[in-house]
């Protein structure tokens, strides 16, 4: 048998432990080494998954540079604070957490969906369950999340309550306005949010559809553009960005797919490899490489470190961990 771990080292997925006798590696699992006086041995933990050393590396180097600019008692970013869960040390008690929730101010679906998520990590449910009650009477459905979210909260965190009529208006509001025609982006959140009802077929033609989109939209570059933008006459082309990757990793993963399989790998290249591309130096990731602002601190940062972590885990757990939004 191989040796499995040692007192107080966690040994990250992707790795395994070497045992070296003597300066030589061994041929044989540690129940049959053979051990002589004189003898000595080195354990050296190598990492067999070059790509999940690359995600591990760069996690940790968002946590030691940028961590405590996401999660402080005056500022908790909801994507940081998943990301975060139970793989490294969040650095505000769950007291810090409620005094943040209670100055926090709430009045739209977007404000009570972020704060039902940053109170699922709490031991105590009450304000997650004030949270889900208070989403539900603003719920409705409409375009660029807004139908999403709510699926998203309600089905993550076990609402004790009924919505049912609401499911039944999501689901008809994407077949009439497709996840496709959404765009990349809000399209993802709606995979995300309908990923709890993929027995049903209706839906998971949905899927489907936006699984093939995001197959005929990825770049050789392995990555994914925003869509283009008319406004006022004029068009705003779309750029390859690290938000936009984001968001198709983490609905990818959500209805079980690998965003490093074959599916969405071109050449040398899939969207975990892309998006390790837009990390800088400083643990911040960059949202277009082609122009001259380094780094975006608010809005690709957060998403890519959950992508990625919600990532590990998923390769982890072999697949079963597949969506951050759960309790």
């Amino acid at each position: 048998s191989y040796l499995a771990g040692l007192r107080d080292v966690t040994v990250p997925y992707g790795v395994f432990i070497q045992i070296s006798e003597n300066g030589e590696i061994t041929s044989v699992g540690i129940d049959d080494l053979t051990l002589e006086d004189g003898d000595s041995f080195q354990l050296d933990i190598v990492w067999w998954d070059p790509l999940m050393q690359e995600v591990y590396e760069a996690l940790n180097l968002f946590v030691t540079n940028q961590l405590d600019n996401y999660i402080s008692t005056e500022y908790i970013d909801y994507n940081v604070l998943l990301g975060t869960k139970n793989l490294f040390i969040v650095p505000v008690s769950e007291t810090d957490i409620s005094n943040y929730l209670n100055n926090l101010e709430k009045s739209s679906i977007q404000d009570f969906f972020k704060a039902s998520v940053i109170a699922s990590v709490l031991s105590d449910d009450a304000l997650l369950n004030q949270y889900l009650l208070d989403l539900s009477n603003l719920m409705e459905t409409g375009p660029y999340g807004q139908t999403a979210l709510p699926l998203l909260a309600l089905n993550g965190y076990n609402a004790s309550f009924d919505y049912s009529n609401y499911v039944t208006d999501a689901i008809t509001y994407y077949e009439n306005h497709s996840l496709v025609q959404e765009g990349l982006d809000a399209g993802a959140l709606g995979v995300m949010g309908l990923s709890f009802y993929q027995d049903d077929p209706s839906v998971m033609q949905l899927i489907n559809d936006y699984v093939q989109y995001v197959k005929d939209s990825q770049l050789d570059t392995g990555g994914m553009k925003s869509e283009d933008v008319n406004w006022n006459e004029t068009v705003y082309p779309g750029v390859e960005n690290a938000a936009t990757m984001s968001q198709v990793i983490l609905a990818l993963m959500s209805v079980g797919l690998d965003p490093s399989g074959d599916d969405f790998t071109k050449g040398d290249h899939n969207l975990i490899t892309r998006l390790l591309e837009f990390q800088l130096d400083n643990g911040l990731f960059d949202w277009d490489l082609n122009d001259d602002i380094e780094g975006d601190a608010s809005f690709s940062s957060p998403q890519a470190f959950l992508a990625l972590a919600q990532f590990y885990r998923y390769k982890s757990s072999y697949g079963e961990d597949y969506i951050p939004f759960v309790k």
